[in-house]
């Protein structure tokens, strides 16, 4: 009865541990915030008013923002008006 009790233990252990790592991969995997990352790299190549603003929109498989992503549109034009 004991080896039968830590097999049971060991099992238990093993399922609870794999919940909890696909709980943590969903909420992670399926999380719908969005992250804006500011990069400025200066250079003696580029002077005066000069300026390059890339906007790039990465990893939005599964994710709605706003009706036609109006949200995201909306987040990027912003972005670039205020960069000039």
């Amino acid at each position: 009865m004991r080896q039968d009790d830590k097999k049971l233990g060991k099992i238990t252990r093993w399922l609870v541990l794999g919940v909890v790592l696909l709980i943590a991969f969903f909420w992670v995997g399926w999380s719908e915030e969005l992250e804006i990352t500011e990069y400025r790299i200066a250079s003696e190549k580029w002077q005066g008013s000069q300026g390059l603003t890339i906007v790039v929109a990465s990893d939005l498989h599964s994710t709605m923002h706003g009706e036609n992503q109006s949200l995201l549109i909306t987040l990027s034009n912003k972005i670039l008006i205020s960069s000039f």
